[in-house]
């Protein structure tokens, strides 16, 4: 995940164009072999996520870039129900009923 977020800002930086990817550099700096990255690179080309060019250059689709924004989107609002949860818990736990909140509502 973080590697594509990493290509996703490289491929801001170079909108509409391919970038070039050193596949060495990305598996050092990301703690992986330079094999496990050009697996991702391909499983995400055979998806339809991003463009292998001549040279080591890339192209990320919008397609991948809306994937990781709903991604993040998606885990930023189970964090958000998690925390309500917890405090409805917490809150359940002390009997301070006036703040209670509904699970339902939270999860629904």
């Amino acid at each position: 995940m973080l590697l594509l977020l990493k290509l996703a800002q490289m491929q801001a930086q170079a909108p509409g164009r391919p970038f070039a990817v050193d596949q060495t550099e990305l598996g050092q700096r990301f703690g992986v072999s330079r094999t496990h990255v050009g697996r991702l690179l391909k499983t995400a080309s055979a998806d339809g996520g991003l463009s292998c060019h001549a040279g080591g250059l890339l192209h990320i689709h919008p397609n991948l870039l809306a994937a990781l924004d709903q991604n993040i989107a998606h885990r930023l609002s189970l964090l958000d129900r998690a925390h309500a949860l917890a405090v409805a818990h917490l809150t359940i736990r002390d009997g301070q009923s006036s703040a209670l909140v509904s699970a339902d509502r939270l999860c629904g």
